[in-house]
């Protein structure tokens, strides 16, 4: 291979060493507010609270930063209908990680993971060696309260099975089934995010997306199936903002799996040539001495392309300007030649080029 490209999207930065990589992917995961994010903003008094609106008791524990190591404390057990506060004061954290197990329930973590023990717990090591402390490892979700002061997560949010307006009143009208991703907040502004087919569309808080509809997304784990209908407020690039009248659970298509075993931190066999590629959702970044930011579908084929090279990658840069470093250029399709837990390999599907991947272990 005698270079690195992603060719007409993805520029070449060589010659970085893997470790800078690394560190540089880290320092974005912790920094950006791309990520997935459960949480409605609470009420006036200060705190964080936890709310079950499902039909089982909870059992939750959550992680936070205090300047490393991380922090983790459990278990505050939430009955069916209530509201635990499980930390009091104004919040001084912009990230907080949480996890809730209920009977007979799995729990889906945004691949955050922490130490937990069976009973009540407070670890001050929580992201270290796990046995050393009489623990195990345990994935979380992340919340991203950005610089708000208290916090309301709801658990177990039911789906809004009834439009909550009359489709077509703010814009034209549409249903898809798509993806859950991720709520967070830009410039105060509280959205969630789903995608169909690679497409962005994104909801705000207050601009005609309901709050029970806000709040049963943010209880969603990037990649969860869902339909959505809601109406088309605008669209720039590969953002469309949305007014979500209804939300409702599907089932997964035969793909999910493999969008499942995407997920993570990848680095190419040749590390002084590929940069470091990281999956969340349908969201990727690739970080070298700058980063792009992309748009993710996996689908049975490429679109307007032949049937027999599927399962596919299909990519769109979602920066919102084209520069010279990074153009805006039309998605490119990528076969997926092999995944397994520890390696994947993609093929341009236009130039044939094949771009191996290890994973980056936690």
């Amino acid at each position: 291979m005698a270079g690195w490209s992603w060719s007409r999207a993805i520029p070449c930065f060589c010659g970085r060493a893997a470790k800078m990589v690394r560190a540089r992917q880290v320092l974005l995961r912790i920094a950006a507010a791309a990520l997935a994010a459960f949480v409605w903003a609470g009420a006036a008094r200060a705190d964080l609270q936890v709310c079950n609106m499902g039909g089982k008791a909870q059992s939750v524990a959550i992680a936070y930063d205090e300047g490393e190591p991380y922090t983790s404390e459990g278990w505050w057990v939430v009955a069916p209908g209530k509201c635990t506060t499980v930390i009091s004061g104004d919040l001084t954290h912009r990230f907080i990680f949480w996890r809730a197990n209920a009977k007979g329930r799995t729990f889906d973590g945004d691949t955050y993971f922490f130490c937990t023990t069976p009973e009540v717990f407070t670890l001050k090591d929580a992201g270290g060696d796990c046995a050393a402390q009489g623990a195990k490892l345990d994935e979380f979700r992340r919340i991203d309260i950005g610089t708000n002061k208290s916090w309301r997560l709801d658990v177990d949010a039911p789906p809004v099975q009834a439009p909550a307006f009359v489709p077509g009143s703010l814009g034209q009208a549409f249903a898809a089934e798509g993806l859950a991703q991720e709520c967070g907040h830009i410039d105060g502004a509280a959205y969630c995010d789903v995608f169909v087919r690679g497409q962005q569309y994104r909801a705000y808080e207050g601009k005609g997306t309901p709050g029970a509809v806000m709040r049963y997304l943010r209880d969603q784990p990037a990649l969860t199936p869902l339909r959505i209908s809601a109406d088309i407020l605008s669209a720039t690039g590969t953002e469309t903002q949305v007014a979500i009248s209804s939300v409702v659970p599907t089932a997964p298509d035969a793909l999910q799996n493999v969008r499942q075993a995407l997920q993570g931190s990848w680095e190419s066999e040749i590390k002084d040539l590929i940069p470091v590629y990281d999956v969340m959702g349908s969201v990727d970044t690739m970080v070298m001495d700058g980063f792009d930011i992309g748009n993710l579908a996996v689908l049975p084929e490429c679109p307007g392309g032949p049937a027999s090279v599927g399962p596919v990658l299909l990519r769109q840069s979602a920066n919102s300007e084209p520069t010279d470093e990074y153009p805006v250029t039309a998605p490119q399709c990528f076969q997926i030649a092999s995944l397994s837990k520890d390696r994947m390999e993609l093929r341009d599907v236009e130039s044939g080029e094949v771009f191996a991947f290890v994973r980056i272990p936690y």
